[in-house]
């Protein structure tokens, strides 16, 4: 289900690696191409593990990109997907996303957090960028979710990192 091959890009170089802890789970990744002008990124991260984190995470990988195609605002597609996930969530599972929209040109990204950890960015010298951050909730529990909505520029030559806490778990 996970892209199989990354943007291509002039002035951008794009990577994923996902590595499940078992035969399936629930991490997962995207690529939505917007317009010619602007990416969808999203990341996100079922909890549990197994078969039952993997149908979840489709449900939500698979809505997330319905919606896109409805509209460009990260915030009001998650807040969206919650709503379906709700109706849906019989076993208790929730989803931490970031949603975030690259602009090509500017190399602003506008992002919606949904309990997922921040982005690493680090300018072109390799000094770490901090991106602001509020309250943010995962998808699946909450009828009146918290998301957080922030932008952060990519400086040229600079360098942003998604991912999900498995990076941390398995450090």
């Amino acid at each position: 289900i996970l892209p199989r091959q990354v943007p291509k890009r002039p002035g951008y170089d794009f990577g994923a690696l996902v590595i499940p802890a078992r035969a399936v789970g629930g991490d997962f990744y995207d690529f939505i191409h917007l317009n010619p002008r602007q990416l969808g990124i999203v990341i996100g991260d079922v909890s549990d593990k197994g078969m039952p984190a993997a149908l979840f995470m489709a449900l939500t990988f698979s809505l997330i990109r319905a919606e896109a195609g409805q509209t460009a605002a990260p915030r009001q597609i998650l807040e969206n997907v919650n709503g379906y996930l709700l109706n849906m969530n019989t076993l208790g599972t929730y989803v931490t996303v970031l949603y975030s929209v690259l602009d090509y040109r500017t190399g602003l990204v506008t992002y919606s957090r949904a309990g997922h950890p921040l982005p690493i960015v680090v300018d072109g010298s390799g000094n770490m960028i901090t991106p602001t951050m509020q309250e943010g909730q995962p998808l699946g529990l909450f009828t009146q979710v918290k998301i957080d909505q922030q932008q952060v520029a990519i400086p040229k030559g600079g360098l942003a990192l998604f991912y999900s806490d498995g990076l941390n778990e398995a450090a």
